[in-house]
């Protein structure tokens, strides 16, 4: 049984060969050191393994608990919590776009 596609049959496939890579840098979003003293009032860990969010809501306004797992109010749904608090802190320049692509680990 031949392993190989047509091309002409099924365009929208596409190959990767070994040389190609899956990582490419980006312009991540980060939290503006001019405006944050303390780093570790906003971080938090990954939503999956926050058991009490109320210390991570009361560290910071600026917390990212908020974006993360947001607490749903009025009208709103916890995702459109979230888009608001994020364009918020943008506009208020909380969080910046980094100005260099960069690829990032945590």
């Amino acid at each position: 049984m031949d392993k190989t596609f047509d091309r002409q049959r099924y365009p929208m496939l596409i190959t990767l060969t070994m040389s190609e890579t899956l990582t490419k840098p980006f312009n991540g979003i980060l939290y503006n050191t001019n405006k944050i003293d303390d780093i570790s009032r906003v971080v938090c860990p990954p939503y999956d393994v926050i058991s009490n969010t109320a210390s991570y809501y009361e560290r910071s306004a600026e917390n990212a608990i908020r974006l993360e797992l947001p607490v749903p109010r009025d009208s709103m749904d916890q995702y459109t919590v979230a888009k608001n608090i994020m364009d918020g802190w943008l506009s208020r320049e909380i969080l910046l776009s980094d100005p260099q692509e960069s690829v990032y680990i945590s």
